[in-house]
């Protein structure tokens, strides 16, 4: 088990992808900064390795498990132009994930309905 203390240096991140936000999205850039002024820069967590996995607990409300593989993607779903991925997790799984669809895609779509989540990807990536 491992506790993931994030330090200043993702800041900067953080304060370039909400810039890059304010342009794209501004509303989801409001609530993401709401949300970060609530509860700050830290994100304090426990990530649990198993064999199939990881379990993350304390960016969520309940724990989730983050399995070690991503989901095959089968052929027939890679003609299709636009992908829509529900629910991220914390890096690298999203880029796991992202770097298994097509690269001819006209579109990823991802949804991610938590904040703390998202907050964290936009820290560190």
């Amino acid at each position: 088990m491992a506790t993931i203390k994030l330090g200043p240096e993702t800041i900067k991140t953080w304060e370039s992808n909400i810039k890059v936000l304010d342009t794209l999205q501004p509303r989801l850039a409001e609530k993401l900064r709401a949300w970060v002024d609530e509860h700050g820069h830290e994100f304090e967590h426990e990530e649990t390795e198993s064999a199939s996995g990881m379990w993350v607990k304390g960016l969520t409300e309940k724990p989730f498990f983050q399995p070690a593989e991503v989901p095959a993607i089968h052929k027939k779903d890679a003609k299709k132009p636009v992908v829509l991925i529900y629910g991220m997790g914390v890096p690298p799984y999203l880029f796991k994930v992202l770097r298994k669809v097509a690269s001819d895609l006209l579109a990823i779509v991802v949804v991610e309905p938590n904040l703390a989540l998202l907050a964290y990807t936009f820290h560190l990536t």
